[in-house]
């Protein structure tokens, strides 16, 4: 299962949309894209460059809110032409979706809102860095204490030996 959605950071004056794709078994965040706009191109990379890295075998869940990005009919054909199945929160319930709320008030708190930035490539790079720190070494309760990265490491060394 995989969800997504979308957060807004404002940086000089500007609008930037952050959308992440997390893996929910380990709360690896397997893909982000930003953009000056909060539109289906956005979500549609996001999940096409989780599908790229991911490269799943069988059917993946996506699960995210109901926002027009997600429910429009260009991402729905993507999701289709990907074999996915996607699952909605209920219409005004961020708790259908907590994990990934939980991942952008972490991202905002640790990076977002400690950091001056230079450039709009500044701030790019930023989240590219803290996704990365957040997989490979930030521990997570949810994952015993273990960061996403050693969590799936130890799943796949279970489950391929």
């Amino acid at each position: 299962v995989w969800v997504s959605d979308v957060t807004i950071f404002e940086y000089n004056n500007r609008k930037y949309y952050i959308c992440v794709v997390l893996d929910l078994y380990a709360r690896k965040a397997i893909s982000h894209a930003i953009a000056l706009n909060n539109s289906t191109q956005l979500t549609k990379r996001a999940l096409i460059n989780a599908y790229n890295e991911r490269q799943p075998k069988a059917g993946i869940i996506f699960h995210s809110d109901q926002g027009a990005n997600y429910t429009s009919k260009a991402f729905q054909n993507c999701t289709k032409n990907l074999n996915i199945t996607q699952s909605f929160s209920r219409a005004s319930n961020p708790y259908d979706n907590s994990v990934m709320e939980s991942f952008f008030k972490t991202l905002k708190l640790e990076e977002l809102y400690r950091r001056i930035y230079r450039s709009e490539r500044d701030l790019k790079e930023s989240v590219a860095r803290y996704i990365n720190f957040y997989n490979g070494e930030r521990i997570h309760s949810m994952n015993f204490y273990r960061t996403p990265d050693k969590h799936e490491e130890e799943y796949y060394n279970r489950h391929h030996e």
